[in-house]
């Protein structure tokens, strides 16, 4: 992070970019590896979405109860395993509609229903 700073400070000063620039915006206040930490402390975020604060496995099991704990279960993005590669909004449905079926003791669709689900063949879906 501290190596990637430098490299868009010094992109950003170069004369092509400088001319467009009216005056420096969010900068660390030097190039010393300290004011860069702390620059990017105050200064910066992720673009993912946090994923697995209570992944499926090792906090909750397959069904999204909370290992060790009655009656509770987690159902959000916290109980994917790893970051998908998109978007976190479209999987995080499919975990809540899983588990409502599980809550309400639905069985698992038979595979042939279920490929006709995602293709939205089927009334509902």
């Amino acid at each position: 992070m501290i190596d990637g700073t430098r490299v868009a400070l010094e992109i950003a000063s170069r004369p092509a970019l400088r001319k467009l620039r009216t005056a420096d915006w969010a900068v660390p206040e030097s190039d010393s590896e300290a004011d860069i930490l702390q620059f990017m402390r105050h200064n910066t975020r992720t673009i993912f979405h946090p994923v697995g604060t209570c992944a499926m496995g090792t906090v909750v099991d397959a069904e999204l109860r909370v290992h060790g704990l009655q009656s509770l279960r987690v159902v959000d993005a916290s109980v994917m395993p790893t970051v998908p590669r998109g978007n976190t909004n479209a999987p995080t449905i499919m975990v809540a509609e899983k588990a409502a079926d599980l809550i309400r003791g639905l069985p698992p669709l038979p595979r042939a229903a279920q490929t006709r689900a995602a293709a939205g063949l089927v009334a509902g879906a």
